[in-house]
């Protein structure tokens, strides 16, 4: 994780501790369901979700008794929380490195049913996505060069 996204992660956990419990839990609850949705919680998504959760006011118990469109009303009526949200979505749907059609029909379904903006949350997946291609040319490209060195 390079220092910029380090401040970013660090911004964006303390940010995610200023919101009220009720906003909280709405957003572990979509998490938590998009997470599940390739019925594949890998091992960094459920760090994720963890990390979370513990700078939260929220016990997993209440995340589970939650509905969805509950969760999605709660943070629909707030616009800021909704723009947030769409960055939130983008960068979970790559946590695991991969963007699984599932996932993708998970969104697909909030979008339709909550009269979310498809055209902002496209636009933060393509973002994740360049963010997440660099991550692997440049991992790519250390591995090449270390190589070069041992040879």
């Amino acid at each position: 994780m390079g220092t910029l996204d380090f401040f970013r992660m660090l911004t964006n956990t303390l940010h995610f501790a200023t919101w009220s419990k009720e906003e909280q839990l709405s957003l572990l609850r979509i998490l938590d369901d998009l997470y599940r949705s390739d019925n594949d919680y890998a091992r960094e998504e459920v760090q994720d979700f963890r990390r979370k959760l513990m700078v939260s006011n929220v016990q997993a118990e209440e995340v589970e008794e939650l509905e969805i469109d509950k969760a999605m009303e709660i943070l629909h009526a707030d616009q800021t929380k909704q723009e947030l949200l769409y960055i939130i979505l983008a960068a979970a749907v790559f946590r695991d490195g991969k963007f699984a059609g599932e996932e993708r029909s998970f969104l697909n379904e909030l979008v339709q049913k909550h009269q979310l903006d498809s055209q902002k949350l496209e636009i933060r997946l393509s973002e994740q996505k360049s963010r997440h291609i660099e991550e692997i040319l440049k991992d790519w490209n250390l591995e090449i060069q270390n190589r070069d060195f041992a040879s």
